[in-house]
C-alpha cells in the first residue's frame, strides 16, 4: 500500500509521537559507538538524515565531534532545534547536499538511504563521497531481506499503522556493489535481528566503509 506522501511528510505526520516511539538508538548503540572509535575530535561529521537530531547532539556533546545534521522534514528539523541548540541542524535533502567537496571526515547515514528508489542510491552515495575527505568514512544503517519474499516497497509504521513508508532493502552483496561504484571499500559489516514490537519487520545491516582517495 502506498501513502501518497512523500517521506518527509510521512515524517512530518509521525514527528510528535517518534522520540518515544523509537528504541533503534539504544538496539543499535554498540555498532554506532563501533563506527565513532574510528574518528577523531573535531572531526566534521554530516549526520544525513538527522530526524530529531539526538544522535547528532551525543556525536558532538560526548565524542567531540563538529557535527552538521540534515534532515528532509522540516517538522524534525524544527524540534531538533528546539532540542539541540547547539546543534547547527538544517533542512536538506540527502539526494542534494549544498557543501563543497571533501568537506567532511566522515558521514552518519542512520537509516536515511532506506528511502530512496533504486534510481537514486549511486547517485546518493557518489554525492556522499564528493563531500567527504580523501580516506572518509561512511556509515550506514540499512534494513535487510529477512527471506527472499520480502521485497523493497510500502510498509506500515509499527506504532502508527495508518501511516507507510517506503524501504528499500540491502543485502551486504548488493550495498558491497553500491558503494564499490561510488569509490568506497567496506571495513566491517554487522546484523541484528529486528525489534518486532517497535521496528520493520527486517534485519538491521550495519556498514562501514572507507572512501578509497
Amino acid at each position: 500500500m502506498k501513502s501518497g506522501l512523500s517521506t518527509s511528510e510521512v515524517y512530518d505526520k509521525l514527528s510528535k509521537d517518534y522520540k518515544n516511539n523509537i528504541k533503534s538508538d539504544k538496539l543499535d548503540h554498540r555498532f554506532i559507538e563501533k563506527f565513532l572509535t574510528l574518528l577523531k575530535p573535531g572531526f566534521r561529521v554530516l549526520d544525513a538524515g538527522s530526524g530529531t537530531g539526538y544522535l547528532a547532539n551525543e556525536m558532538q556533546e560526548l565524542h567531540g565531534l563538529k557535527v552538521i545534521a540534515i534532515d528532509n522534514s522540516e517538522k524534525f528539523i524544527k524540534m531538533a532545534k528546539r532540542l539541540h541548540p547547539n546543534v547547527k541542524s538544517l533542512k536538506m535533502d540527502i539526494r542534494n547536499l549544498k557543501f563543497g567537496q571533501s568537506y567532511f571526515n566522515a558521514i552518519f547515514a542512520n537509516y536515511s538511504i532506506i528511502h530512496l528508489n533504486e534510481n537514486e542510491i549511486f547517485s546518493t552515495l557518489k554525492n556522499f563521497s564528493k563531500v567527504l575527505k580523501p580516506k572518509g568514512l561512511i556509515y550506514l544503517s540499512l534494513q535487510s531481506p529477512i527471506n527472499s519474499k520480502q521485497k523493497e516497497g510500502y510498509y506500515p509504521v509499527v506504532y502508527k499503522k495508518n501511516n507507510f513508508l517506503f524501504i528499500n532493502l540491502f543485502t551486504e552483496e548488493e550495498i558491497n556493489i553500491y558503494l564499490k561504484k561510488a569509490g568506497f571499500r567496506i571495513l566491517s559489516c554487522d546484523t541484528r535481528k529486528p525489534d518486532i514490537k517497535t521496528e520493520f519487520p527486517f534485519i538491521k545491516l550495519f556498514i562501514t566503509a572507507r572512501k578509497n582517495s
